[in-house]
Parts: C-alpha cells; structure tokens; sequence
C-alpha cells in the first residue's frame, strides 16, 4: 500500500475511480464537475492508495479564500472521497483523512470544510456548524412577498455581455467565497452541486434603468427517470444526497448575489418561468434583509451543508482580527474567549463560535 499526494497526471485515474462510485449515464463525469479537484491549474492537493499500481481510494481537497467582512479566512474543501468497493474496510479512508489534515495544517490553513457527515469525520472533530433557513417558494405565497419587487426589475436570462457586472455583484457580498471573474464563469459553467443532484444551471439577471442589480443561479431538474446515486450500506464514503434536504422535482436556488430585492424578484421569476413549481431556498442566518423580505414564506432551519473541522484556532484567531474590530463590544469578548486554548473544539464550542462569525452556504457554486 502507497498513500501519497497526487500528480497532475495521476489525477485521470482518480477521475474514473470517482465516476465509477458517484456517477451514472446521465451525469457528467466528475472530472467536467469538479475541475478545481481534477484538473487543477498548478497542482494537486488531493491524495490518494495505490495497492499494486492501482488507485483504490481518493480525496479531493481544494485550497480557497472565504471572506467574512474584511478578513480573509484561509480554508481548505475536501470532497470525492471514495475507495473502490473491492479495497473497503482497510482503514484508507482514515489514513487519507490524517494526511488531508497534517497538510491542510502545513499549508496554515484554519478551517477544513468537509462535505460530509459520516462518522469517519466526525471522530477527528469535524462538527455540523452555521445556520441555515431553507425556504419553499410556492406559486401560491408570490404575492405575499413584499410589493416592491413585483414590477421594478426587467428580469431576463444571463447574457454573455453580462459577465463583467456578475463579478462585481459577487466581489461585492460581504461573506461569500472569494471568486475571482474568471472562477464565477468557471463555476457556472462546472455545475458542480447541480450535476451531483442531476439538475442544471439556469442563470437569471434583474436589470433596473438599464444596470444590473442582481443575479440568481437556479438549479433545474433534468428530465430523467433515475435519481442521483447514493453511497452503498457498507460504504465509508459520503454520498452527495446523505445530509442534504432535497425534493429533485423542485427548482433549487444555488447562489445569488446584487440587492436583496433583485433577487427576491429573481426567486419569485424563477417560479412562474419553471412551470410553477416549488424553488428550494436556502439562505444563511446572516442575510438578515434576505429573511425579512422572505419573512412570509415558511421554512424550516438547518445547520450549513457539510462539517468543518478548526484545523489552527490561533491562525483563525488571527485570521479573523480585521473582523473583529468592527463587532459589538459585547460580541468581540465573547468571540476573544472562544479561542481559549484550554479548551478543545467540541461540538457545542464550534456551533457556538459559528453563532458569532457569519459563513457563506457551502453547497453553492463553490461545493466540494
């Protein structure tokens, strides 16, 4: 048995193993999906087992900015974790995973976003974390959302010419992954989450007096008669459906961006243009005029997609201090005493410590 980070070149065969545990005829290959984990621009940061010359079990991780006001949190995402069916019950998914973190820790990193919830991450501290509101937008309810946003947008479908001011929306949200232009058109174009879930992207924009004040990614079922394939009872692996509330006849938003009301008149366009069906919306707790524009739709609150694992409290202690300064005297103290080094990042510390520091959704157009 070899255990070793990936090259480049290695990353095809981890592409077919991948495909062969998560993937059906419907779906694109994993590869198409998850370039950031296959073919990454400089290098790999997965791992992976050789036994006798052959890839039997793999981790994608990917290294990422998440921004939370001013401050920059340095985090790492690990996704398509999988052994080849014949090599489970070896202990390989447990020995990845202790290498995934000793590099994750070497690379300063502070956080590690896992997109699973499976016993295997949870005994090496990785907790639920974040709140959540999943909202369903009903054809029905449209005109209990606020009047305002009925007939002040054009709303039409994303152009190409409009990719300029689609990064400037997304560069502006205060918590958000960092997306540069050229890894939101990526990202639309990889249909990461949506192909895990078999839908697809439809982008819409609100236009008003001729600037575009928001855009909404929308997640569309495929016409197909299979669902998304689940993990086998004996697996260690996370199946991408395990933790996540889905209705695959339901339109789901995946990410936004621009005016709070631009995109609550997105959402509610996204319903009449769909065949009037129900649009799944999950919004994070501190998108706080989100909710109150959305106060009269029902929903049900989760914790944030996935577990996260504090891989260095002193480097997001210090990451985190730009955000901090312009926090409440009440809460900074507060947050000053959740990294007490005395104390390990149990379950109740971390769901606490996500109480006080906003983070985005991650299962957006940056999921692992």
């Amino acid at each position: 048995m070899k255990l070793s980070r990936l090259t480049k070149s290695q990353l095809e065969e981890a592409v077919l193993l991948a495909d062969r545990v998560f993937r059906d005829r419907e779906q694109i290959s994993m590869g198409k999906a998850f370039p950031q984990i296959f073919h990454p621009p400089l290098e790999s940061h997965s791992f992976g087992v050789y036994e006798n010359g052959k890839l039997v079990s793999f981790m994608g991780l990917v290294p990422g900015v998440i921004k939370v006001g001013e401050a920059k949190l340095k985090v790492f995402s690990l996704g398509s974790v999988c052994t080849d069916p014949l090599y489970r019950g070896r202990g390989y998914a447990s020995r990845l995973l202790e290498e995934v973190v000793a590099y994750a820790k070497e690379a300063q990193a502070s956080l590690l976003l896992v997109s699973g919830t499976l016993p295997l991450y949870r005994r090496i501290g990785c907790h639920p974390f974040g709140k959540v509101r999943r909202y369903r937008l009903s054809p029905d309810l449209l005109l209990s959302l606020p009047s305002s946003i009925h007939s002040v947008y054009l709303i039409r479908e994303r152009k190409s010419t409009d990719i300029l001011e689609m990064a400037l929306l997304a560069d502006k949200r205060e918590v958000a992954y960092a997306q540069s232009l050229f890894d939101l058109s990526t990202l639309l174009e990889q249909e990461a989450f949506a192909s895990c879930v078999k839908m697809h992207h439809q982008v819409w924009v609100a236009e008003k007096s001729g600037r575009l004040e928001g855009y909404l990614v929308v997640g569309v079922p495929k016409k197909s008669g299979d669902h998304p394939r689940k993990r086998g009872g004996d697996s260690m692996e996370e199946s991408f459906l395990s933790d996540t509330p889905m209705n695959l006849e339901k339109l789901l938003a995946i990410e936004w961006a621009g005016n709070p009301h631009a995109v609550v008149a997105l959402m509610a366009h996204a319903v009449r243009a769909e065949e009037e069906t129900i649009l799944d919306i999950p919004i994070p707790e501190h998108e706080k005029e989100l909710h109150r524009l959305m106060s009269s739709i029902p929903y049900a609150q989760e914790p944030n997609q996935g577990t996260v694992k504090i891989l260095n409290h002193k480097a997001l202690k210090e990451q985190l201090k730009p955000y901090f300064t312009l926090m409440p005297s009440g809460q900074r103290e507060k947050l000053e005493e959740m990294f007490d080094a005395s104390k390990e990042w149990e379950e109740e510390r971390v769901r606490t410590l996500f109480e006080l520091i906003p983070f985005p959704y991650t299962a957006g157009l940056n999921y692992i």
